[in-house]
């Protein structure tokens, strides 16, 4: 056996490979250190650029699908204007006698406060004032009758008047007209100037009749990222005088505040404050809403309200947001948990978040945390290169990188603060990977040396041809009967072969009964040929065959204990391929474990199929410790023939130096008659056929058991 074989799924032979592949396979253990920390640090780079925002966005909007806020308290009640409303009213917009039959029949209800989440930018044109002039000219009477009536504008400015009303105000970014007048809330500052709040150019308000009257205005302009609506600013400047948000002017008039404060350092914007009341943000007044999923339940219809069908204490203490909700009205906007929402809500989820103390926020210190995140896993991986197995190392890659997601939702669960996990992760799965496929890379060239350093020995062991022919015959005279004579039981039948590469080989079979019952029964393969391979595989031989009469252990804990032993002085650093099993002779029952060797194969009595063994497996002894192998079972039908080979049957050289192979094999054996010694025979004159007169590469073992049944005769 050339080399021992772990299964093609091994996270270290796929490392290995990706390193050949990509030009890795060269580095060191410290040129890797270098180039994971260069990785690290271009990572880390990358994150501070814009570019990043698009995967730190997602990874928040994560968060709010994942942890969604829990609707707790319901201080806003939404007055949709709804398809329903639009289909008894007509079409928008509605006449301004209407809203103002709305904004009293809400009134009525002694709401806290009524923010109208509508412009009314130009006057009304149903209004009796803008249809004079189109009848003045067929009925002239009718015009100054018409013109002699109230406005509509002047209507809807005395229901604003009368009730604590705050009007939306849109911020524009340039305007080329002189800012629109109008009465704004004041801010105080408490510090320096916020130089860091949103900007806008101008204001977009009501007719100065209609704006005039309210007793607040704030601003409706939100901050989309990607079409996204995820933060809203509290305070903007417009034309260069600070300006609330109109979730915050809502409050402001619930609570009969003069004004509004503005904590501020040098940073920016620390908070908002409304009485006792203190909001933190981040430093450009924006929060981030924790929202919640949208519920029907904030929602009552605008006809409902017109047509008095709403319960008046529906509105008492309440702050009510008169907002358009038809979807063709087209004030809709996608929140991070992927639903379109009307603006109302966007409000309406704002102000529960600030009653809930639920928000969300992306404090100063995050943007270090994330760098010294990443940099932790990038050290964590450069520390370990060269000191850890590359499974342990993957183990531990892993192992961190799921604990700073779960500190992370811990943090956005329990504390509402949001840090980017994403970027750090990527940052330290870069730093583990190159490291990794340094490290196999460097296992590799050492593999090579040993490798290299065995073939010497074996070249001047084979000098001694006399020791070796002595050893030839040790050997074989600790393995039992080819022909299975020591097992005189009617119930089974047992036929072996085993033909060194060499006088002595690594190769090794054995079986004999554990009680009247069950026979125990290993076929192995020592990594290399000749004397050293022949000494490892006596030694493995009488510690196996020691665990396994010492008592009624199971399976595994004979191959453990074993495991143990050999790993524990192994100063050559050998390790064995192992095929073990128990068959029940009364039941025909098998359990087996294999520790990286062929899988077996079952021939049916008929000799119409071969099948395979696949189960758990593990790899060879003595190459991982304490792996906890498994035990696999399966049964034997009268008959059945249990056929088990090495490397050194499937992998033989034929005359143009191709290989025999397994299903070559398995299609051979399905042709084989009955017996285990004919099995055994058939497989040897394969090998002949096969490979000619050449030497053989490898040792070649076969073991074949036959069983016959509980009732065979003998």
């Amino acid at each position: 056996m050339s080399e021992a074989r772990t299964s093609v799924h091994d996270p270290d032979d796929v490392a290995l490979a990706w390193s050949e592949r990509i030009g890795l396979r060269g580095l060191s253990i410290r040129s890797g250190r270098v180039v994971a920390v260069v990785a690290a640090a271009a990572v880390l780079v990358l994150s501070t650029l814009d570019l990043a925002q698009g995967l730190r966005l997602a990874t928040f909007d994560l968060w709010q699908r994942v942890f969604p806020r829990e609707r707790a308290s319901a201080p806003a009640v939404i007055v949709a204007i709804d398809e329903a409303s639009l289909a008894t009213h007509g079409q928008w917009p509605w006449p301004r006698t209407l809203m103002a039959a709305l904004i009293e029949q809400v009134a009525a209800g002694r709401p806290a406060a009524i923010g109208v989440d509508v412009l009314f930018a130009e006057p009304d044109r149903l209004s009796p004032e803008q249809l004079a002039p189109l009848v003045a000219g067929g009925d002239a009477a009718l015009a100054r009758r018409l013109a002699s009536l109230p406005t509509h504008d002047a209507q809807l400015a005395r229901a604003v008047g009368a009730a604590p009303v705050v009007l939306a105000v849109a911020g524009m970014p340039e305007s080329d007209t002189a800012p629109a007048a109008g009465r704004t809330t004041p801010v105080l500052v408490r510090g320096p100037d916020p130089g860091t709040v949103a900007d806008h150019a101008a204001s977009l308000r009501s007719i100065p009749a209609i704006d005039g009257a309210a007793r607040g205005h704030g601003l409706i302009s939100a901050e989309p990222s990607g079409r996204i609506v995820r933060r809203a600013p509290l305070v903007s400047r417009v034309a260069g005088t600070l300006m609330p948000a109109f979730s915050i002017e809502l409050l402001r008039v619930a609570a009969g505040l003069p004004a509004i404060g503005l904590e501020t350092g040098n940073g920016g914007v620390k908070a908002v404050e409304l009485g006792d009341l203190a909001i933190r943000t981040d430093r450009d007044s924006g929060v981030w809403i924790h929202f919640a999923p949208r519920s029907t339940q904030r929602y009552v219809a605008a006809s409902d309200v017109l047509a008095g069908k709403v319960a008046a204490d529906v509105f008492d203490r309440k702050l009510v947001i008169i907002g358009l909700t038809a979807i063709g009205l087209l004030d809709f906007h996608v929140i991070p948990t992927g639903e379109r929402v009307p603006g109302a809500e966007i409000h309406a989820q704002l102000l529960e978040g600030i009653f809930d103390q639920d928000l969300l926020l992306r404090p100063r210190w995050s943007s270090w945390a994330e760098a010294l995140a990443l940099a932790g896993l990038a050290a964590l991986a450069v520390v370990g290169a060269g000191r850890w197995r590359p499974r342990v190392s993957v183990y531990v890659g892993v192992g961190a990188s799921v604990a700073l997601v779960v500190v992370a939702a811990a943090l956005v669960r329990f504390g509402g603060i949001l840090v980017d996990v994403a970027w750090p992760l990527l940052g330290g799965a870069a730093a583990f990977a190159v490291v990794l496929m340094a490290t196999l890379a460097e296992s590799d060239r050492q593999r090579r040396v040993l490798r290299r350093a065995l073939n010497d020995e074996r070249i001047v062991t084979a000098r001694n041809a006399g020791e070796q022919e002595a050893a030839r015959r040790v050997q074989m005279g600790m393995l039992p009967p080819e022909d299975g004579r020591t097992i005189a039981d009617p119930r089974v039948a047992i036929a072996a072969l085993a033909e060194p590469a060499r006088s002595v080989g690594g190769d090794l079979y054995d079986y004999f009964m554990l009680d009247e019952r069950r026979l125990f029964l290993m076929v192995g393969d020592v990594a290399g040929k000749g004397l050293p391979a022949a000494l490892f595989m006596s030694v493995a031989k009488a510690l196996i065959k020691g665990a396994a009469l010492r008592g009624s252990s199971p399976l595994d804990a004979i191959i453990d204990e074993a495991h143990g032993e050999l790993a524990r002085d192994n100063p050559g650093q050998l390790f064995i391929t192992l095929f073990v099993g128990i068959l029940d002779l009364d039941a025909g029952s098998l359990e087996w474990c294999n520790a990286g060797h062929e899988p077996a194969l079952v021939l049916n009595a008929d000799g119409a199929s071969a099948r395979p063994l696949y189960g758990a497996s593990g790899p060879p002894l003595c190459v991982i410790e304490s792996y906890p192998y498994e035990v696999n079972r399966d049964a034997l039908a009268p008959a059945e023939r249990l056929c088990i080979v090495t490397d050194g049957v499937t992998e033989a050289h034929g005359a143009g130096d191709e290989l025999l192979g397994r299903e070559r094999l398995a299609r051979f054996l399905a042709t084989v008659g009955p017996g285990a010694v004919g099995v055994r025979d058939a497989i040897r004159a394969l090998l002949l056929e096969h490979g000619g007169e050449r030497e053989r590469a490898d040792d070649a073992t076969v073991l074949v058991i036959e069983w016959r049944g509980a009732g065979s005769p003998a």
